[in-house]
C-alpha cells in the first residue's frame, strides 16, 4: 500500500503562508534550506514584506513596492547601511552638519557667522555614528529637517518656525536633537510605548506632525517644548475609542489613518470623517484653540478650528458589502475612496480610486462648503478616456500628478486658482489660465516614482534609486545638489542665464530648465566624481592660455551646444559602480548610493540613502592611485639640530639616542598620498550636432543615437 502520509514540503502555499510569521529569519531561511520546493520561497515577499516593514517601521512609499528579492535585500542592508544625506542652504543648522561658527576675517576686525551651506550631498554624522540608530524616513520642513528611527523616535535639527526666530520662545537646536514629549510619556528611544511611538508623521513649513502606534496624535510647534496631543472634541476621534459611522457600515470603526502637515494648515484623515484641517501654531502660540491640563499630561483640544473636507468621508465597502445609502453611492461613483492627499498653500489636493483628482480650498473655512472640484484639465493625455491618476505629491505651492502610465503633471498654486474660479464663472472648460499644467519631457516615463518640492526647485526619485534635479537654485545656496560653482557645478546645466552656463557666476538665482535637456540630471554622491567635475571645470590637464581658448568657443556656442556638453558630462559620470572591475564580486543589487527616500522644502533637500561600503571603496580605489612625495631638500639646521639634541641628553643624564631618531638621518622619510587618475585628462573635445568641434587635445566625441562615443575625424 503506498505511503499517503503528508509532508511538510507538500503542504499547499496557503498553509504554509500562514506558518511563516511565526518563524524568524534564522529560522524560515533554515526551513527553506530542507528542499528544493521550500527553496523556491526563500525570497517570497509574503514573509519579507511585512517582517521588514515590522522591524524597521518602513512607512509606506512607492519605492517599496516591490518583489521578495528586493524585500530581502532591504532586510539585509538597512540596519547597517542607512544614511542620511543633505544638502542646500544651511540657514539654522538645518542639514545636520558642521554647526555655523564666528571667525574674523582677514582685514576685518568684526566676526562673521560663516555659513556651511552644500551644494553637494553631505552625510550626518550624527546617523553614521549610530546615535540616533536605523533611520527609516527623513522629511524637510521650511527651516528643519525630521528624521524618523526604527524604535519610532523622532530627531529634528534646525528650527521648526523660521519666520519668528527672533522670539524668545521659538528655539533652535544644536545638532540632531530627538523631539520631546510631555512629562510622563517615554520617550520611544528609551522606552517603547504605543501612545509615544510614531508610525507615521510630516513636517510641514513650521510644524511636525506624528501619528503614534495607538493612533494618538502629536504636534509639535517648537524643537525645544514637548509635543502636545491633539484632540478633536466634536469628532469622537479618541485613539482609545471604537466609535461608529452613521453613514458607514456598522463595522467601520472611526480612527486616524493618516496625518499632513502643509504650509498654513495641518490635517489628519480619519477613517469615517474624511479629512479634517485646522490651522497650524506657531511656537508656543496657538489662538482659537483650547489648552487643558489633563492627568495625562499637556493635551491640546481643537474645536473651532477644525474643519471636514466635504466629500473625503466616502469608503469603498469590502468584499459583498453595499454601499449604506444613497448618497454613499452617489459619492463613490462621482468622487470616490481617498487613496492619498496633500495639504498646499490653501489647497487640499485629493487622489481617489477612481482615477481622479480633486481640489478643495482652505484659505477661508467657508470655502470648504464649496466642496470639491476635479482638476479635468490636470490630463496630460486628451481624449484619452483610460488614463486615471494614481498618487499626489507636494508642498507649499507645487505638487505633481503621477498616471497609471508613467507620466507627471505638474501643477502650481496658480493654476489651482485658476481651476476653483473656473466652477463659480462661465468659462470653458478646456482652458487653464495663465499657468497651465507642465509635462517636462524629462520626467515623462522615466520611472520616476516620487517628487519632492522646495519653495524654487524640485527632486524626482526614481525605481532605480537614483535622483533628478529640476528648477532654481535661490542665491546658488545649492538646493539642486549638483555642485557648487567651485565644484564645477555649471557643466552639469546650472546657470544664471537661459541661454548660455558658460555665464554662470556665484551668488545669483541659478536654473536648471527640465525641458532644455534631454534627460535629468541625476545628484550624484560619489566624492571622487566632486573631484573629477572640480578637475574639469578648469580645464583639465590643459595648459591656461589653451584653456582660455577653448572656453571661449564654448562661451559663444548657441545653448544647445552647451547643452549638449553637459549631457556628455551626465553620460561620463554615470554608472561608475556598475563597471565590471567595481562591481565584480560584490553583493549588491542597486549599486553603490541607492536612495530610498527624497524631501524637499525651502532652500534645502534630504535623502534617507542605502549605502554599499564596498563598492564605495572599489571606486575609490579605482579612480585614484597613490603618489610618492619626495621629502623637502636639505636643510643645514638638521645636523646642529641633532647636536643640541644629545648635548640636552647628556646634560640631562638620559642615555643616547638612537641613531634612526636624530642627527643627519632626521631627514623626513618619502610620504604617499592619493591622487586622482583623472589629473591627467584634458577637457573633453566634442563634435556638435551642427558638425563645428571645440576642443583642442584628445580623442573626439560624438553623439550618435543619443549616446557619445569616440569617432574618428576625416
Amino acid at each position: 500500500m503506498a505511503d499517503t502520509r503528508l509532508n511538510f514540503a507538500s503542504l499547499p502555499t496557503d498553509i504554509l503562508y500562514i506558518i511563516f510569521p511565526y518563524l524568524d529569519f534564522r529560522e524560515f531561511l533554515a526551513l527553506c534550506s530542507t528542499s528544493k520546493s521550500l527553496w523556491s520561497l526563500h525570497k517570497d515577499s509574503s514573509y519579507w514584506h511585512p517582517l521588514t516593514r515590522s522591524t524597521f517601521r518602513l512607512p509606506s512609499q512607492p519605492l517599496l513596492k516591490a518583489d521578495g528579492a528586493r524585500w530581502q535585500w532591504l532586510y539585509k542592508t538597512l540596519a547597517t547601511q542607512s544614511r542620511v544625506y543633505t544638502w542646500g542652504e544651511n540657514k539654522f543648522d538645518c542639514l545636520g552638519h558642521t554647526p555655523r561658527r564666528w571667525e574674523t576675517l582677514p582685514g576685518n576686525r568684526q566676526r562673521v557667522l560663516l555659513p556651511t551651506d552644500a551644494a553637494w550631498p553631505t552625510e550626518m554624522s550624527a546617523v553614521r555614528d549610530g546615535s540616533v540608530g536605523v533611520v527609516v524616513d527623513v522629511q524637510c520642513g521650511g527651516w528643519s529637517t525630521t528624521l524618523l528611527s526604527s524604535k519610532g523616535a523622532l530627531y529634528c535639527c534646525g528650527r521648526l518656525d523660521g519666520l519668528h526666530f527672533w522670539r524668545d520662545d521659538v528655539a533652535e537646536t544644536l545638532g540632531l536633537e530627538p523631539l520631546l514629549f510631555p512629562p510622563g510619556y517615554p520617550n520611544p528611544k528609551d522606552r517603547y510605548d504605543p501612545v509615544t511611538a510614531i508610525a507615521q508623521f510630516s513636517s510641514g513649513r513650521s510644524n511636525v506632525l506624528g501619528l503614534s502606534d495607538s493612533g494618538r496624535i502629536w504636534l509639535w510647534a517648537n524643537v525645544a517644548d514637548p509635543a502636545v496631543h491633539v484632540r478633536f472634541l466634536h469628532l469622537d476621534s479618541n485613539h482609545t475609542e471604537e466609535a461608529r459611522s452613521s453613514t458607514q457600515s456598522s463595522n467601520l470603526t472611526k480612527r486616524v489613518l493618516k496625518v499632513v502637515a502643509g504650509w498654513d494648515r495641518l490635517s489628519a484623515y480619519i477613517s469615517g470623517v474624511g479629512i479634517v484641517v485646522w490651522m497650524s501654531r506657531r511656537g508656543s502660540q496657538n489662538p482659537n484653540t483650547t489648552t487643558t491640563e489633563a492627568t495625562d499630561g499637556l493635551e491640546l483640544e481643537m474645536d473651532y478650528n477644525v474643519h471636514p473636507v466635504p466629500g473625503t468621508w466616502y469608503s469603498r465597502p469590502k468584499g459583498n458589502a453595499r454601499d449604506p445609502d444613497a448618497e454613499a453611492k452617489t459619492l463613490g461613483e462621482t468622487i470616490g475612496q481617498v487613496m492619498n492627499y496633500i495639504v498646499l498653500e490653501s489647497y487640499v489636493v485629493v487622489v481617489t480610486d477612481l482615477g481622479k483628482v480633486f481640489a478643495a480650498n482652505t484659505a477661508n473655512n467657508s470655502d470648504l462648503s464649496d466642496g470639491l472640484v476635479e482638476l479635468t484639465t490636470l490630463n496630460p493625455a486628451a481624449g484619452k478616456t483610460n488614463v486615471r491618476f494614481s498618487d499626489v505629491q507636494g508642498s507649499f505651492r507645487s505638487f505633481a500628478a503621477f498616471t497609471t502610465d508613467g507620466n507627471v503633471v505638474i501643477g502650481s498654486r496658480n493654476y489651482l486658482d485658476y481651476m476653483w474660479t473656473l466652477r463659480f464663472e462661465e468659462k470653458s472648460s478646456e482652458a487653464v489660465g495663465s499657468s497651465p499644467p507642465k509635462y517636462y519631457p524629462a520626467m515623462q516615463h522615466q520611472g520616476i516614482i516620487s517628487v519632492a518640492f522646495g519653495d524654487y526647485h524640485m527632486h524626482a526619485l526614481h525605481s532605480n534609486g537614483q535622483v533628478s534635479s529640476f528648477g532654481t537654485e535661490p542665491q546658488s545656496c545649492g538646493a539642486l545638489g549638483l555642485g557648487g560653482h567651485l565644484d564645477g557645478g555649471w557643466l552639469r546645466g546650472i546657470s544664471n542665464s537661459p541661454q548660455a552656463i558658460f555665464q554662470y557666476r556665484p551668488g545669483r538665482d541659478c536654473t536648471l530648465p527640465p525641458e532644455k535637456f534631454s534627460c535629468g540630471r541625476r545628484i550624484w554622491f560619489e566624492q571622487e566624481k566632486k573631484g573629477w567635475l572640480n578637475h574639469m571645470s578648469r580645464g583639465g590637464s590643459l595648459e591656461e592660455q589653451t584653456w582660455k581658448q577653448i572656453f571661449q568657443q564654448w562661451s559663444r556656442a548657441p545653448g544647445e551646444a552647451q547643452a549638449e556638453l553637459t549631457d556628455w558630462f551626465e553620460q561620463m559620470g554615470a554608472n561608475w559602480d556598475k563597471q565590471p572591475d567595481v562591481a565584480g564580486g560584490v553583493d549588491s543589487m542597486f549599486g553603490a548610493y541607492f536612495v530610498l527616500s527624497i524631501a524637499a522644502a525651502g532652500w534645502h533637500s534630504a535623502s534617507l540613502v542605502l549605502v554599499n561600503d564596498e563598492l564605495v571603496r572599489k571606486i575609490e580605489d579605482k579612480y585614484t592611485v597613490p603618489v610618492a612625495v619626495p621629502p623637502p631638500s636639505f636643510s643645514p639646521m638638521g645636523p646642529v639640530f641633532g647636536w643640541l639634541y644629545r648635548l640636552g641628553r647628556r646634560f640631562l643624564g638620559l642615555g643616547p639616542a638612537d641613531s634612526g631618531q636624530v642627527g643627519d638621518s632626521m631627514a623626513p622619510a618619502t610620504k604617499t598620498q592619493l591622487k586622482y587618475t583623472w589629473s591627467n585628462t584634458p577637457f573633453p573635445r566634442i563634435k556638435l550636432s551642427t558638425g563645428q568641434v571645440i576642443g583642442s587635445d584628445g580623442p573626439t566625441w560624438e553623439r550618435k543615437d543619443g549616446v557619445f562615443v569616440i569617432v574618428e575625424e576625416s
